[in-house]
């Protein structure tokens, strides 16, 4: 693998030099942070700090980038410097028939998404986002080069071709990779359009991925395999028009048991005027013939408890016809789960999670308030204490500012956690944060927080944290350095 590697870096770099491709922008970027507590923390002062460069051409970009973990002082002084550092992070992307059919080959750290991460974790997102605006498709691999925020990742090798245009009546789409762990995906796409507002899309992804047990409950429970190389495959379809947009998903897994897995899902999403409705639903129909405690591993190894959820997003829109292009936003996100405990006695628990909001939005001002009620237990008895669902109420209130000349945004967020019964506490979390640019051209950013945790009326923990950002753009030269420090209390 890391002589195929080596291959298409030096193809990378011979067609650079070769092609004439001119030099767009080198981007430097930096971020560090010093936790600092204070005597009653009871933590030893450390520092996390990340640093890299991007270099980017027409044609072509490079990446590099490296991270010291966080590292208490005490570490950094007994050891050279070099040896705290992460392994680092490299990466290149080049782009060639721009005009004709676009073929983009990448390597180096790359990090998967989209239909790649379905497969991974088939599970569907339990974030409730009462005022969500967007509903996408998004299929394919999602190979993104290394940066400052990522992780360490296998070295890859990716390639994509696709055919658009007006001259194309079908929009085509292929793209494969694989990592120096012999894990390997490929997929490809099709878009068409029938009318200028209405288009219909269809997407299959296959993958080989190494499966191990990772979970000592599976041994516990006489459901342990033996690691071995398995298969996935995603199939998808989306409709889309002015009035009525429809994603489709179907997975099969091989199983490291007898019979394969399925999973089933649903996104649906339709408006009439300022009301717009949003559905959802996921369902592994082949529960009942595998293990309890395994309905469905995915491609990472980790058993899916998720067997079925349902979710529907009612949201209404008042659009002012005022000289600010003022709007009112008010939306409901009601989610309904069936999971199955992560232990030996696997039990199917029916949790229910509520998310309201209200923004009211313009060219300058936006201000949002939420409310939530999470994990309420509708059916099922958790086996033991670890497996009940933790329980706890959410209020959040979110203020904006943005003009020519300041920008500033503040957020405010209470969480209480009732007790579950006589014995146990009542917990409360209070959060801020704030961030002010005072630059008109956004080079300065100054960010604020503050955090606490309470049981019973006794403060268990707390942070504090500031930190500055700066930006600089010219023409040939950009940069990000950040500096933020936190204090545990």
């Amino acid at each position: 693998m890391k002589r195929i590697y080596s291959v298409f870096m030096l193809f990378f770099l011979y067609t650079t030099i070769s092609s004439e491709a001119y030099f767009k922008f080198v981007d430097f970027g930096w971020n560090t942070l010093f936790t600092l507590p204070t005597e009653s923390a009871g933590k030893e002062k450390s520092l996390f700090s990340t640093a890299g460069l991007k270099l980017v051409f027409e044609n072509f970009e490079a990446r590099g980038y490296s991270t010291l973990p966080k590292t208490t002082f005490d570490e950094l002084k007994s050891q050279p410097f070099l040896d705290n550092l992460e392994k680092p992070r490299y990466g290149a992307a080049l782009t060639l028939f721009k005009d004709y059919a676009p073929v983009t080959i990448k390597a180096g750290s790359l990090s998967f998404s989209r239909s790649f991460a379905k497969l991974r974790n088939p599970a569907p997102s339990s974030v409730a986002n009462p005022l969500t605006l967007s509903f996408g498709f998004s299929p394919g691999l999602g190979a993104v080069l290394p940066s400052l925020s990522s992780t360490v990742q296998p070295l890859s090798v990716f390639a994509s071709c696709s055919f658009t245009g007006e001259e194309v009546p079908v929009g085509l789409s292929v793209e494969g990779f694989m990592n120096e762990d012999s894990v390997a995906a490929f997929s490809t796409s099709a878009k068409v359009p029938l009318s200028r507002f209405v288009s219909f899309s269809a997407a299959f992804t296959g993958a080989k991925f190494y499966i191990e047990n990772k979970s000592p409950v599976l041994k516990k429970a006489n459901a342990d395999f033996d690691p071995d190389w398995l298969y996935a495959g995603l199939a998808e379809l989306s409709f889309r028009s002015p009035f009525f947009k429809l994603n489709l998903y179907t997975g099969v897994h091989q199983s490291p048991y007898e019979n394969n897995s399925v999973w089933v899902r649903t996104d649906a999403r339709t408006g009439i005027g300022p009301f717009s409705l949003g559905l959802s639903y996921f369902v592994v129909p082949t529960v009942a013939k595998s293990p309890k405690v395994a309905p469905l591993i995915g491609g990472s190894s980790s058993v899916c408890h998720v067997i079925e959820q349902g979710a529907i997003n009612p949201q209404l829109m008042f659009l002012f016809h005022d000289e600010n292009s003022s709007v009112l936003r008010v939306g409901c996100h009601l989610i309904e789960s069936w999971k199955v405990t992560a232990n030996k006695q696997a039990v199917q628990l029916q949790t229910l999670k509520i998310r309201n909001g209200i923004a009211y939005e313009n060219n300058f001002w936006t201000v949002r308030a939420d409310w939530a009620l999470v994990n309420y237990l509708l059916a099922g008895n958790p086996p033991n204490k670890s497996s009940i669902p933790e329980k706890y109420y959410d209020h959040s209130l979110t203020a904006s500012l943005s003009t020519s000349s300041v920008y500033a945004r503040l957020k405010g967020s209470y969480s209480y956690y009732p007790p579950y019964d006589s014995k146990s506490k009542n917990k409360q979390v209070f959060s801020v944060q704030g961030i002010v640019s005072p630059d008109s051209q956004r080079r300065i950013f100054i960010q604020g927080g503050w955090s606490m945790s309470m049981k019973d009326s006794e403060r268990t923990s707390g942070v504090v944290s500031s930190g500055i950002t700066f930006k600089f753009r010219r023409k040939y030269v950009h940069s990000s350095i950040k500096c933020a420090f936190e204090i545990p209390y």
